[in-house]
């Protein structure tokens, strides 16, 4: 309650009431704040939560002068009431229509395509010089930068995954491809690279130009997933929509999806998975124990590849091998009808 809603219900005057908390020690609240809620929240980075939306904040947040402010796109509207809730903060979710292009600018096609945006808008100054050490800054775009010194090491994942449910991509479907992108400035996505190549190894990608951005791009599909299961498995605090979209195709990859080293076999090797075929057992089985593709096991029984030695043919197609005739010594004896 506000100290002008006390002095109503005791009967008394707003300042009786201030005097009567100054002189018993206690401090009061800002009596001209209009919402109430934690404004040292981002002081010290030791929790899950605190990470994950300090992360969702230098992707999506935005600072100007005292007031921050998050937008999102009104179907993830649900995600403004989690941040409402970590922060205790009531200030209402503001649903606004808005054209996709600043200023209403028409699209080639004449027409001009509208949106509903939701936004959540408060005020702390204290929160603003809190978030300021932590690289969040006024007009942070393409120049945002992760406060990793700032944050503990077992917390850096939830710290990611929020960077990414704000600025990033993600994609598992069941029978495609896995990919994580993450499009921001350069020193984020580079700093989001070596976070990759430290929890997943080394991966076929760097940074590259995107427009007028960065773009990192996980696109390997045993990468993708291993770092999907990284960022989201187990994860508390997450955008609802990515999250489901992270978990439709599960973290554990085809093995048709798999990259499969070369095949490498001795020619007696392959004769024996010539005879497991021939036996009746699936290619693809086969493949899948061997740890090589499906073509790899269809070229050796095909004998597309591991081809009989020269001077030798197979019999009935697996199996036992034979001298063959030499076609260039082949000639006619005249004492007999015989061609050797």
């Amino acid at each position: 309650m506000s100290a002008n809603a006390v002095a109503t219900q005791l009967g008394c005057s707003t300042g009786g009431v201030l005097y009567a908390l100054k002189t018993l020690g206690v401090k009061a609240r800002d009596g001209n704040r209009k919402w109430y809620f934690d404004q040292r929240f981002f002081q010290h980075i030791d929790s899950e939560e605190k990470s994950y939306w300090l992360g969702f904040f230098v992707a999506d947040g935005c600072v100007t002068g005292n007031q921050l402010s998050i937008g999102l796109a009104s179907c993830d509207s649900g995600h403004l009431e989690k941040f409402k809730k970590a922060l205790k903060l009531e200030a209402p979710v503001v649903t606004k229509e808005m054209t996709k292009y600043g200023g209403g600018t028409p699209r080639k096609d004449g027409k001009v395509t509208r949106v509903f945006n939701s936004r959540v808008t408060f005020g702390s100054v204290a929160m603003v010089r809190d978030l300021a050490t932590l690289h969040v800054i006024q007009n942070k775009r393409r120049k945002e930068k992760a406060p990793l010194e700032a944050i503990p090491r077992e917390l850096r994942r939830h710290f990611w995954r929020g960077v990414i449910d704000g600025d990033g991509y993600v994609s598992n479907r069941a029978g495609k491809r896995a990919v994580v992108t993450l499009t921001c400035s350069y020193t984020l996505c580079a700093q989001f690279r070596d976070f990759v190549l430290g929890e997943v190894g080394a991966v076929k990608a760097d940074v590259r130009k995107h427009e007028t951005s960065f773009a990192f791009t996980v696109g390997q599909q045993a990468a993708a997933c291993r770092l999907l299961e990284v960022l989201y498995s187990g994860a508390g605090v997450y955008l609802d929509r990515k999250y489901v979209a992270t978990h439709e195709g599960g973290f554990t990859p085809s093995y048709k999806m798999t990259p499969r080293p070369t095949a490498h076999f001795t020619f007696e090797e392959a004769q024996a998975i010539r005879r497991r075929v021939e036996a009746g057992e699936q290619q693809t089985a086969v493949a899948r124990a061997e740890g090589v593709s499906p073509s790899a096991i269809a070229g050796i029984v095909k004998w597309r590849t591991y081809k009989a030695p020269v001077g030798q043919r197979y019999v009935d197609g697996v199996g036992r091998l034979q001298p063959t005739r030499d076609t260039k010594a082949t000639r006619h004896d005249p004492g007999t009808s015989a061609s050797w």
